[in-house]
């Protein structure tokens, strides 16, 4: 019988950062790709940190059609917020943090709140760190948020 791992937050976080380190060195054609992972990783890290502080969300598939950025692709969590149910879309190296009615398919509804990681907490090559990403979200979500 194999053993299994258990992968800690710090490790998943490591492995977003590596994705958004590749991102900054790739060629052109090759940003869009590791944009998007750098993202599917970061919610995963998100999502382990905000499920740990007892915050029930799930990652959700990516989603498209923000409505300033049509075309680019995050990754995403759903929680609720105010008993509404929203998705969080989040990119790497964005401190504003913003909450989405959920809309069919890949696109997300009207804007429900935004919450801003603190600049003190912004590290200088952009990366915004997990835990503060997670210390945001915790405070707005939740039945009771």
């Amino acid at each position: 019988m194999a053993a299994t791992t258990a992968v800690t937050t710090e490790e998943l976080e490591k492995g977003a950062r590596d994705w958004f380190d590749r991102h900054k060195k790739a060629a052109t054609n090759e940003q869009v790709g590791t944009l998007v992972v750098a993202s599917l990783e970061l919610v995963k890290a998100v999502v382990a940190r905000l499920t740990e502080a007892g915050i029930e969300v799930a990652q959700t598939p990516p989603v498209r059609r923000l409505p300033d950025v049509p075309r680019w692709e995050y990754g995403a969590l759903t929680g609720t917020h105010a008993g509404q149910a929203v998705v969080v879309p989040l990119a790497p190296a964005s401190p504003e943090i913003r909450l989405f009615a959920p809309a069919e398919g890949q696109a997300v509804g009207e804007l429900v709140a935004t919450v801003t990681v603190p600049g003190d907490q912004v590290e200088r090559n952009g990366w915004v760190p997990t835990a503060a990403i997670a210390e945001q979200l915790r405070s707005i979500l939740g039945p009771a948020a």
